[in-house]
């Protein structure tokens, strides 16, 4: 059983979009062993359902994010704790990823798989502060810095109408740009169930297709105008001629993987051009920039 820590607050459930029979009961008879609440948002875009989370944390509290299909060890939230009194705020926080598959990850699938379903950080991998991001079901920040790049952007995530990926990493790559540092706290694990329907190659295709969607909405909207033409032009070919090669019958799983992907990148610069202003890192994610890509979807 996960220990709490002295100055445990709670912890809030927030379901959003179509709403569950049974949810709110199951988080009500924790109400006084875990001190939990229930939210529900009718929004199906997660992101607008975590910034009205978030807009009701009115104290700058630690946040530790995480979902429904983990399982904490022990000392997790102990080691939360401790790394917060040791660095503070300014700091971002995550942990490590255990996979716990419902069956055998497939050999052929391994190296396409998302590092939430085989191991974060992987075997033999040291986590870079520098470099590596952290698992969307096992990191924290405080409230008021995540609330000072604007929360989480709409434009990613499930319920998303760019339909890319990646809430969690977009906040945090948005993070690192903004000079937050990361700390990796090595006694925070949590162990991920990974269903069976995950580990089948049609999932990994729409996956990297929704990766390729994040990837292409970022760099049509931060990058793209950066570039020389030139530039610009050779890496919309290359994706398109990925996307043509993966489309052969017979072709191998690792060229359907980078057709799948490039789809992806093709459809996110196609609709990050569809945006009258560029999407700005340090401001509010806006309803602006959400209401333009409505008005010309």
């Amino acid at each position: 059983m996960c220990q709490r820590p002295p100055n445990f607050q709670g912890v809030l459930v927030v379901e959003n979009g179509a709403k569950s029979s049974h949810v709110q009961g199951i988080v009500a008879s924790y109400s006084d062993s875990l001190l939990a609440t229930y939210q529900f948002v009718e929004d199906g875009n997660k992101s607008n359902a975590l910034n009205i989370a978030l807009e009701g944390i009115s104290e700058n509290h630690f946040i530790f994010f995480t979902d429904d299909d983990v399982l904490f060890d022990g000392e997790t939230l102990l080691a939360y704790q401790q790394a917060c009194e040791n660095f503070g705020r300014g700091t971002v926080f995550g942990g490590r990823v255990v996979a716990d598959p419902e069956v055998p990850i497939p050999q052929e699938l391994k190296q396409f798989l998302p590092s939430s379903h085989t191991g974060y950080p992987p075997a033999n991998v040291e986590f870079s502060t520098k470099t590596h991001l952290f698992i969307g079901n096992n990191w924290g920040a405080y409230s008021d810095d995540i609330k000072s790049l604007g929360g989480f952007n709409p434009l990613f995530g499930p319920g998303s109408k760019t339909g890319a990926s990646g809430q969690e990493s977009d906040m945090l790559m948005r993070m690192r740009e903004a000079h937050f540092e990361f700390q990796f706290v090595d006694g925070a694990i949590v162990k991920h169930w990974v269903e069976k329907e995950r580990l089948t190659v049609d999932f990994v295709i729409r996956r990297k297709v929704k990766d390729g969607i994040q990837v292409g909405f970022r760099y049509q909207t931060q990058f793209a105008k950066q570039k020389p033409a030139w530039k610009r032009f050779g890496l919309i070919l290359m994706h398109r001629l990925r996307t043509l090669k993966g489309g052969r019958l017979g072709m191998s799983l690792s060229s359907r993987m980078e057709a799948a992907f490039s789809r992806g990148f093709l459809d996110g610069v196609s609709k990050g051009s569809q945006l009258d202003q560029k999407y700005t890192l340090a401001k509010s994610v806006t309803s602006a920039s959400q209401s333009s890509l409505n008005q010309d979807s």
